[in-house]
């Protein structure tokens, strides 16, 4: 079968323009994001806790590896700001 139909073993259709850089970080800016979560849920701590829903759901709207670096490093320093 050919054209632009995705077949079952092409992950380029599930993830988008990602490539393994973007998505190595935006795994570990999840991993961030859910501990500043469960800490800020635990301490009470509403800067904490949005900061890191925050990291948890901007991966997905940046492809760019550097604009995603850049940003999360800027949204994990802003508790302690």
């Amino acid at each position: 079968m050919t054209g632009s139909a995705a077949s079952g073993t092409d992950m380029g259709s599930l993830l988008g323009q990602m490539n393994m850089t973007t998505i190595m970080i935006s795994l570990l800016a999840g991993l961030i994001g859910s501990a500043y979560l469960m800490y800020g849920k635990k301490t009470g701590n509403l800067k904490m806790a949005l900061t890191g829903i925050a990291l948890c759901v901007v991966p997905y709207f940046i492809s760019n590896a550097i604009a995603l670096v850049v940003s999360c490093i800027a949204m994990a320093a802003v508790p302690f700001i």
